[in-house]
Order: structure tokens, then C-alpha cells, then sequence
């Protein structure tokens, strides 16, 4: 069964039609569906063109999953980076071409995520910065000592522990270890933010 194209006031019927990215698969098999109600008894559609309809409505499906999956595995390693620059130093740049752009430069005390999924890190001077506008990222462990941390133990998820560091040392397994005056010790990677100094 051929499908003619039916032009509207103002567009040629040799334009192509406009596709729509709010199409899914759902769209498709409804499209299908209002295809074979309505098609030519006397010339119905032949199964092996059923058969390639089906199946690039399935490609469909998998590629809407594969496209949700990656960008929520991109999501969960932009958080995962994000959440090891506490403790780092980090200098950026705020502002726009309007207002002026500054560079600001601190520690990174804590990080927030927003519901579109943006990064703010929060530094120790009491800026923000998001994450985008990173410039440049050191290692800032002797700035830890003598600030309060707290953080989650890795052996011990569900236990907050905090502190002040009195001490940097390198841990068994080779990570940077923040000795605190409870006697507790954080990994660099388990703080969730500091203050103090």
C-alpha cells in the first residue's frame, strides 16, 4: 500500500515532512497500528513489511534505552568527579562578559548538585564555583590541617564521622589519609566538606 504525502496551506507536498525528536516508540507501533486499520484489503501489507516495521520500532526502544543509560552514566561520573576535588584547590573564573568576569581561587569545601544536574563547588572563601568554569585543580592537603572535615568512613558508610585534622599521612592502600583530633582518620576522597580556619 503506498502512503501519499498531503500538503498543508504554505508547504509544498515535496517537502519533507517534519520529524519530530518527542517521537518514540510508542508513537511508531500507534502509527503501525493506524496503518493496517486502514489498509487496502484487496492489497494488505506483506508480512516480511510488517516484520521490518516491528523491528526498526524495536531499534527504536534500544536506542532511547542506550541513550537514557549513557546519559545517566555520565551523570553519575560528573557527580563522582565533582565529589573529589573536596579538598583540592581550585581556582575559575565567576561572572560574564556584562558584569565582568573574576577569577576566584579556594579550597573546595563542599559540592552541590542542582535538579538539572549542574555542579557547584563551594569553596572555603566563601564562593561558589561551578563546575564547568574549573581552570585549574592542585592538591591542597597542608591546607586541610586545622580545618574541620566531616566525612563517611568507607568501611563504615552509614557513620558520620568529624573532626579537626591535626595531620595528612599516606594510608595503607597509598591514599592520602586526614588524621583528626577524635583519633579517627577520613581518606581525602571520603570528605563531604569542611570549614574553620
Amino acid at each position: 500500500m503506498e502512503i501519499g504525502t498531503i500538503g498543508s496551506v504554505g508547504t509544498r507536498a515535496s517537502d519533507p515532512p517534519a520529524v519530530s525528536s518527542e517521537l518514540n516508540a510508542d508513537d511508531f507501533l500507534e502509527l503501525l497500528v493506524t496503518q493496517l486499520t486502514h489498509q487496502d484489503p484487496l492489497d494488505p501489507t506483506s508480512n516480511e513489511d510488517l516484520l521490518a516495521q516491528l523491528s526498526s520500532i524495536r531499534d527504536i526502544q534500544l536506542s532511547t534505552t542506550l541513550v537514557d543509560s549513557m546519559n545517566t552514566l555520565t551523570g553519575s561520573q560528573r557527580y563522582a568527579s565533582a565529589a573529589t576535588l573536596i579538598g583540592k584547590r581550585v581556582t575559575g573564573t565567576i561572572g560574564d562578559e556584562s558584569s565582568g568576569v573574576e577569577q576566584v581561587e579556594g579550597v573546595v569545601a563542599g559540592v552541590r548538585f542542582d535538579p538539572a544536574g549542574r555542579v557547584t563547588l563551594d569553596l572555603d572563601s566563601g564562593q561558589e564555583l561551578a563546575l564547568e568554569r574549573v581552570q585549574s585543580v592542585k592538591d591542597a592537603g597542608a591546607a586541610l590541617v586545622g580545618r574541620t572535615v566531616r566525612g563517611v568512613e568507607r568501611s563504615r558508610p552509614a557513620s558520620l564521622i568529624e573532626g579537626i585534622v591535626t595531620a595528612l599521612t599516606p594510608g595503607a592502600d597509598g591514599r592520602t589519609e586526614a588524621e583528626l583530633d577524635t583519633g579517627e582518620s577520613l581518606g581525602l576522597t571520603e570528605l563531604l566538606g569542611m570549614s574553620g580556619r
